[in-house]
């Protein structure tokens, strides 16, 4: 970015003026960055450790997912892969609303009553309310708004990177439920995934 233009043969003393003053808003804007980077990873560190408070083992899941997710955006080379990590990091912070005995019935396949199936099925979008006023968080917000939808194909293929991140981490989700639910790797991997609503109970 342009600071200030000096005109030719502007007096010296202008122009060292000029500078001192651009070096002095660059260390401003830097400082500026550097706070705006350690509030986010303060909130970050702060959300994740309150899903540990509450729900361990939807935290152990959220690690799960991270690493699925990043694996896998990585073979596709996504757009934007510290977004992915953020939105599998931070897409079970709603099941702070989910009792953990809940979870374990989704997780091992248990039926559930019509009451769990509608905590399981509304857990993404309380994430998501829980983050997006959170600068820098928003577009991590608009990726879990996705998850209870169906993947938009030709977005997908024109490489949007929100629609991208979002149909990676359906994807990571159903291969961590098939996992825990005693698939084997090879039939988690060969298993179809459904276009939508994949972090409801099957």
């Amino acid at each position: 970015d342009v600071f200030r233009v000096v005109p030719p043969g502007a007096p010296g003393e202008e122009f060292r003026q000029c500078v001192r003053e651009a070096a002095d808003h660059h260390q401003t804007r830097t400082s500026e960055h550097e706070i705006l980077e350690n509030t986010l990873k303060e909130a970050v560190r702060s959300l994740t450790e309150i899903l540990q408070l509450t729900n361990p083992l939807a935290l152990a899941r959220s690690r799960h997912l991270k690493n699925y997710a990043l694996q896998i955006g990585e073979l596709l080379k996504v757009p934007d892969p510290w977004t992915l990590e953020m939105a599998a990091q931070l897409s079970q912070l709603g099941c702070v609303t989910v009792p953990e005995f809940v979870l374990k019935k989704f997780y091992s396949g248990d039926e559930l009553t019509v009451q769990e199936k509608t905590m399981i099925g509304k857990f993404p979008d309380i994430s998501r309310r829980l983050i997006q006023r959170i600068p820098r968080l928003r577009k991590v917000a608009d990726v879990l708004a996705l998850l209870p939808r169906k993947i938009d194909a030709n977005r997908f293929e024109q490489g949007d990177a929100v629609v991208m991140h979002a149909a990676i981490l359906k994807t990571a989700m159903m291969f961590d439920v098939l996992r825990t639910r005693g698939f084997s790797l090879e039939e988690a991997i060969a298993n179809p995934v459904p276009g939508q609503d994949t972090h409801l109970p099957r």
